[in-house]
């Protein structure tokens, strides 16, 4: 339902043409940089539809400065 080309080329409203509008979705595709998930998440809620990990969530989780802290005690220096 997701074009990833669309996205990957700055254009989330056309990758989101086949989603259907309102409810909650899940994204399980290729992975995006957290600039292209962000703009996904915003084209989609943009149709009423809320994504299970927002694009903050996704930037937390997909970059390092995000989630190096919770491995820093474990990790040797």
């Amino acid at each position: 339902m997701i074009d990833h080309d669309a996205l990957t080329c700055d254009e989330p409203h056309r990758a989101i043409a086949a989603v259907p509008a309102d409810g909650a979705a899940v994204y399980r595709g290729w992975m995006l940089c957290s600039d292209q998930y962000a703009a996904f998440d915003d084209a989609i809620a943009a149709r009423g539809v809320t994504l299970r990990t927002s694009g903050d969530d996704y930037r937390r989780a997909h970059e390092l400065p995000g989630w190096y802290h919770q491995i820093a005690p474990v990790t040797p220096t």
